[in-house]
């Protein structure tokens, strides 16, 4: 048997190898925590939506910084105000959110993610969570509204480049089904 044949098993397998290495099959990617955040818009206030519990976390604009109280097991890739059902199966939480000026707290889905990788910037090392008053005003008439956090890390989709977020939540002035 010729020399070419002998190694023919170990060059196939030097090719899978290679192959699994290039697409990125070989090692899971170890995604960042996000180790602190902070509530950026005044008098703001997010507190966990439990029916017959206390909340086991608030997060209010007084608070200087806070440990993020949870992470989301994944992020949707693009937050629309469609997918908020994707985000808490994926490990968002409903929340209740203090708006001043609002007699009722909204009703919130919030995604605290983790980061890419390769991803760099304020938002891979604080959450600032912010809530726009048109984003607020956009939940007229049971309408959702969505306000997030991008991350400057991309990746290319079937409908275009998307950022990864470091954050999502979700808004409305009625419950989430």
């Amino acid at each position: 048997m010729n020399m070419w044949m002998r190694n023919a098993g170990v060059r196939a397998n030097t090719w899978i190898v290679l192959a699994l290495v290039v697409s990125g099959c070989a090692a899971a990617q170890t995604w960042n925590a996000v180790p602190l955040g902070r509530i950026g818009t005044e008098g703001v206030s997010l507190y966990e939506d439990l029916a017959d519990a206390e909340p086991s976390f608030r997060l209010t604009w007084e608070d200087d910084t806070w440990t993020p109280p949870f992470y989301a097991d994944n992020c949707v890739v693009r937050a629309t105000p469609e997918n908020y059902d994707i985000a808490l199966e994926n490990g968002a939480r409903r929340v209740r959110v203090v708006v001043p000026g609002r007699e009722a707290p909204l009703f919130g889905v919030l995604a605290l993610c983790r980061t890419h990788p390769d991803a760099r910037g304020p938002a891979t090392r604080m959450y600032l969570i912010q809530v726009p008053a048109a984003r607020v005003a956009a939940t007229a008439g049971g309408r959702i509204s969505v306000v997030f956090e991008p991350t400057n890390h991309q990746q290319s989709y079937a409908d275009g480049r998307h950022a990864f977020d470091a954050w999502q939540l979700w808004l409305s002035e009625v419950p989430f089904r």
